[in-house]
């Protein structure tokens, strides 16, 4: 809690936006790419005592997109994710539905030469 400067969220679905927001320092920011199709129910006084907001932008050009992984690169950002072989994309789903990933999980080709 109070620990973020800045939360992107990528996805399009209804979370708990109250739950990010109180993660967020004074004067965080939670930032949406993803297009979230229902209202967002958003407690308006943690945003005030704590001078959070709440923006959105699309996600951008190409050339934004080049401009962002640089930055990334520089700053050595990565993303977390939990990597599966296509062959266990049974297992891949029980995790996600057991709630034990983290983050991201990805399923990569083991078929490929």
């Amino acid at each position: 809690a109070g620990s973020f400067d800045f939360i992107l969220n990528t996805t399009n679905v209804g979370l708990d936006w109250n739950s990010y927001i109180a993660a967020l320092k004074p004067k965080g920011r939670l930032h949406h790419v993803g297009a979230v199709l229902e209202p967002m129910a958003i407690n308006a006084f943690p945003l005030i005592m704590g001078q959070r907001s709440v923006s959105g932008s699309p996600i951008g050009s190409p050339a934004t997109v080049d401009t962002m992984l640089e930055f990334c690169a520089r700053h050595s950002i990565s993303p977390v994710t939990e990597n599966f072989p296509l062959s266990r994309v049974n297992d891949a789903i029980e995790h996600l539905r057991s709630g034990k990933a983290r983050y991201r999980v990805v399923l990569q080709n083991d078929l490929a030469a």
